[in-house]
């Protein structure tokens, strides 16, 4: 227990408070559900909130930032940190946005519903409903990632450029910085769980940052008139399966790992093949991996590690419906 507290208080000094871990989630108890899109709702709250923030630094009176310091400003107005989020209130709270299991089941019940159930003191887990965008299913829980995370991706990435790293190893280095924190405070040494999922969302966050500023048509742009949105965030063009921790799973430490493994095989190998699943999946396979998933393989095997197949897609039955990309160059047992 003394390690335990000593591991969790150095990652706390390296990582920072705000952003840790918002919620865990179950996508494999909505397997057999189908959700309305939210996308049309979320877009919609995303962008007024943009606007909200380029018109505030319109009016006011210090000297125009520069771009990334209003991305910057943009991330921490929706996403402080887990008591402090605007976007999470708002999801929360938002009626016409379809999650499961529905707010009716109390936070308490969805837990000993999910895969997820049992004592593992003294680990933390609150949890995050499953909603939808575009085809993707996912945890309310990655926006704080995509948010949080995504913030602090970019700016290691804007040290590491302004000292002179090239923008491939930049982004190859912010992406490792989020497995070192998924390894500590982020994840394992929190509640047990390295979630490939959240690493994803955090990658898709920190390209909304790039994307405001950067490329030939970047979000944001200045004129004589101040800020202005040139185009609006679509979050389909972030969220993606790999967001699904039903389709890129965790992997998992310790007595997590022996409870959360044997219901796998018992309650859902079985469901692994069926017609709901597989039609889903067969959707999901047109989502080409991005680069952070390839950098995160390659992480595992260099050091001749394979969590996800060991673990989940073994309890599972290896499904051919799960993402070849995630077992490429992977030694069969």
């Amino acid at each position: 227990m003394r390690t335990y507290i000593l591991v969790l208080l150095v990652a706390m000094l390296l990582f920072g408070g705000g952003a840790t871990r918002a919620d865990e989630t179950d996508q494999f108890m909505s397997w057999d559900v189908e959700l309305s899109d939210s996308t049309d709702v979320l877009n919609a709250y995303f962008n007024s909130e943009i606007r909200k923030i380029v018109d505030k630094r319109n009016r006011a009176i210090e000297p125009p930032c520069d771009c990334p310091s209003l991305a910057l400003d943009t991330f921490d107005h929706l996403f402080k940190g887990r008591l402090t989020s605007r976007l999470m209130d708002f999801v929360v709270h938002a009626d016409d946005i379809d999650v499961y299991p529905p707010r009716t089941v109390s936070r308490a019940q969805y837990q000993q519903m999910s895969v997820y159930r049992g004592v593992t003191f003294p680990y933390a887990l609150p949890m995050g409903r499953t909603l939808r965008v575009g085809e993707i299913y996912f945890g309310e829980d990655k926006f704080g990632h995509f948010l949080g995370l995504g913030k602090r991706y970019y700016k290691h990435y804007l040290w590491y450029r302004t000292n002179g790293v090239p923008e491939e190893k930049a982004v190859k280095m912010a992406v490792e910085w989020g497995v070192l924190s998924e390894n500590t405070v982020v994840g394992k040494v929190v509640d047990g769980i390295f979630s490939h999922a959240d690493l994803e969302a955090n990658y898709q966050g920190f390209q909304l940052a790039r994307n405001m500023c950067e490329g030939e048509s970047p979000m944001l742009r200045q004129s004589e008139h101040g800020w202005e949105i040139a185009r609006e965030v679509d979050l389909r063009d972030y969220v993606n399966p790999y967001w699904d921790e039903s389709y890129n799973p965790s992997h998992f430490w310790g007595r997590r790992r022996s409870l959360v493994v044997p219901i796998l095989r018992d309650e859902y190998a079985a469901k692994a093949g069926g017609t709901a699943v597989i039609a889903r999946f067969h959707r999901y396979e047109k989502y080409p991996p991005s680069l952070s998933v390839e950098i995160i393989r390659q992480y595992f095997l260099e050091r001749g590690q394979t969590p996800q197949r060991d673990q989940v897609f073994a309890a599972l039955g290896l499904n051919p419906g799960y993402p070849s990309t995630l077992l490429a160059g992977v030694p069969v047992p």
